[in-house]
């Protein structure tokens, strides 16, 4: 019995000491990943809060907490132009640094994977999220021609129409209107009307499921990247994000094939996605796949329609805000299009000073995609020194467009500060992004939102109401910036 006992005894020790000898092992290694973390790290001098040098879980709070761009404006403003954002990543906020991270380069940084996967709905990359330089340069190749300023103008007199139902409509409404929903639909009808050949028409009340689905899914999937279990999460909106991916790729393939049916028969008229369609790569010989037809046309949709409907939104209400400016864009306007029966061209509106003023001063201040672009340095020197191979970095527009010095009194919204920028503004004001991988779509944006905005006050008088309050438009961080109150309510009446 006793050497049972015993036997029995040193059996249950020896697995006691085990474990315990494992959970000092797992200890011991993750106090010495954050001493390492700390001061041994090649980015250890870098200056940064404590918490994020130890864990990658601060930028993942931050981010599912729509709190990403302004921590890290908040953390320039306190430790520098340089922050250590992460264990293995750095943000900056000075004018070199851009073209070392963003610029043409024979060693250049790619985009980080870590992020930009999350955008995928098919495992397929789009002209936006795909990290691999020649497969980018091989897609802007196929889309050069419709994205082009001369290719979008050849869709001006579809934008003008669906312009014009969208002032209809809110102009007939109740006053004071609610102008956020109008305004994204109007955008949202022009992408689906130049991207398939057939508009969603939620300007004439028509609902679109596919719509929809786009919006939910791309509101959560920048967190795929940063923390993939979240694909999986069943509640919330991880569980509607997770819902609506196949829809998504099932209404998109039906509109995929429902132009290409028409194409067939000859009754499909020019569109961004015809020319996708039919587009051949000169140097590959290649085509779009299925796949890549079905990612590139939701991001479409979706960067081609809440982007400019916010910057619009914002434009509004800042003028809104200070009726001698909007006077003032009222006249040059006015005077521009005198005859209201003459619906305004963007071939006028692109050279007229203050409008052009005003909406880099929106971009600047309110603009929709000031956020985080994560790269990978390849080893390099990036703002004056050497940053490793394998570091993430990055440069907020957020951050650079309220630099003191490019920029005095950054907080205050002056669009005559445009009149004659200086180099460093240029260089500090990304509104498109920079680079080689900037904004396929900024000939679209541009042409929509300055016809828009000349249409509005040619034909209308615009008050903003006092029912629109300031919380309403704190801007709402979801990789693209939003109205957070998604409410712009102005009185919209016509001109006698």
């Amino acid at each position: 019995m006793d050497s049972e006992y015993w036997s029995w005894s040193w059996s249950e020790g020896h697995r006691w000491s085990v474990w315990t000898l494992l959970v000092a092992l797992t200890l011991g290694r993750l106090l010495w990943v954050m001493v390492y973390r700390v001061f041994f790290h090649p980015l250890a001098a870098y200056p940064g809060p404590f918490a994020s040098k130890l864990s990658d879980l601060p930028a993942i709070f931050y981010a599912a907490t729509t709190q990403d761009t302004y921590v890290r404006y908040a953390q320039h403003r306190k430790y520098g132009s340089v922050v250590r954002t992460g264990p293995n990543e750095l943000c900056f906020s000075d004018a070199a640094s851009i073209k070392d991270i963003y610029g043409q380069s024979g060693e250049p940084c790619l985009k980080a994977p870590f992020l930009y996967d999350g955008f995928t709905l098919t495992g397929t990359s789009s002209v936006f999220s795909t990290t691999d330089r020649n497969l980018h340069a091989r897609m802007r190749r196929l889309m050069s021609h419709g994205f082009s300023q001369q290719g979008v103008l050849q869709f001006q007199s579809d934008i003008i129409a669906k312009v014009e139902r969208f002032l209809h409509n809110v102009s007939s409404a109740a006053q004071p209107v609610n102008i956020h929903d109008p305004a994204h639909e109007l955008y949202r009808d022009t992408i689906s009307l130049l991207s398939f050949g057939q508009s969603f028409n939620l300007l004439e009340g028509k609902e679109s499921q596919g719509a929809k689905d786009i919006e939910t899914y791309f509101n959560i999937c920048p967190l795929f990247g940063r923390f993939p279990l979240a694909k999986y999460l069943p509640f919330g909106d991880f569980g509607a994000a997770r819902d609506a991916r196949p829809r998504i790729i099932k209404f998109s393939q039906s509109c995929i094939d429902d132009l290409r049916q028409r194409l067939r028969k000859g009754t499909v008229q020019s569109s961004l996605l015809r020319h996708m369609v039919e587009a051949k790569d000169g140097e590959t010989g290649t085509e779009f796949s299925n796949e890549e037809l079905i990612e590139n046309v939701v991001i479409f949709i979706l960067a081609g329609s809440g982007t400019t409907a916010t910057t619009l939104i914002y434009l509004l209400y800042e003028l809104g805000k200070r009726p001698e400016m909007q006077k003032r864009l009222e006249d040059e306007i006015r005077n521009a299009f005198p005859d209201q029966s003459v619906f305004p061209n963007f071939e006028v509106a692109t050279d007229l000073p203050y409008l052009n003023c005003v909406v880099q001063e929106v971009l600047r201040l309110r603009g929709p995609i000031p956020t985080v672009a994560p790269r990978v340095s390849p080893g390099k020197i990036i703002g004056g020194k050497y940053v490793p191979a394998g570091v993430i970095v990055s440069n907020v527009p957020y951050s650079t467009q309220r630099d003191p010095t490019a920029f005095p009194n950054p907080e205050e919204f002056s669009p005559d500060r445009w009149a004659n920028p200086s180099p460093e503004m240029k260089i500090m004001h990304r509104p498109f992004a920079t680079g080689p991988r900037n904004c396929i779509g900024m000939h679209l944006a541009r042409v929509q939102l300055l016809i828009t905005v000349c249409a509005i006050y040619q034909r209308y008088e615009v008050e903003l109401d006092p029912k629109t309050t300031e919380e309403m438009m704190v801007m709402r961080d979801q990789g693209v910036m939003t109205a957070s109150g998604k409410q712009l309510w102005v009185n919209i009446t016509p001109r006698e």
